[in-house]
């Protein structure tokens, strides 16, 4: 073979490995600029996930402690718990509504941990409404059967006849964290 097909083949062979090279890098530039852009996304989701997870827990009150027994009182529903209780638990306000919202933290926490850690934006909002179901795990109605404005899938779990004479109707919500510790607390409340 002449001199010339040869370096006409070898050039030919160095273009080819050099554009082959060239594909190869531009596809990595592809793949990072692909990967800067799921992080960015990410990290708008980040900000999202935050103001839905405190939009949820700035609903939450506390329920008022006596320092003298410990004893925990909700005094807009006019209900105590005793000093020990199975669960640190949250309730929202019912203002004048016959109905009381209750939740255990650690199912609270467990429920903002799978909406932090969901990948996506659409599994964000399958945990968002998880997270929504926990926040009112446990639905007391005072007097009424049913409670008012409220479209959840409830469970009768118990009816309570407490001391000033109102009954309480005892609902679970469909969070997918045991409310077991929660329904025990409330077996014990009483009226004030």
């Amino acid at each position: 073979m002449p001199k010339q097909s040869r370096r006409r083949i070898n050039s030919r062979l160095i273009f080819s490995i050099l554009g082959g090279f060239a594909v190869l890098a531009l596809l990595a530039q592809a793949m990072l600029i692909m990967q800067l852009y799921a992080r960015t996304d990410q990290l708008k989701t980040q900000e999202l996930k935050a103001t839905l997870i405190d939009a949820v827990r700035s609903l939450n009150t506390e329920p008022a402690i006596d320092p003298q027994t410990g004893r925990r009182f909700i005094p807009s529903a006019r209900v105590v718990f005793p000093a020990r209780i199975d669960s640190h638990l949250y309730y929202r306000d019912p203002g004048n509504e016959p109905t009381l919202w209750l939740t255990d933290a650690n199912n609270q926490s467990q429920a903002v941990t799978k909406v932090r850690t969901a990948e996506s934006l659409s599994d964000m909002f399958k945990e968002v409404d998880a997270l929504q179901l926990c926040s009112r795990q446990v639905v007391v109605s005072f007097n009424t059967p049913n409670p008012q404005d409220n479209t959840d899938k409830l469970t009768l779990k118990s009816t309570k006849k407490l001391k000033d004479g109102r009954i309480a109707y005892v609902y679970q919500n469909e969070c997918p964290y045991g409310a077991e510790p929660l329904l025990r607390s409330v077996d014990q409340m009483e009226s004030y």
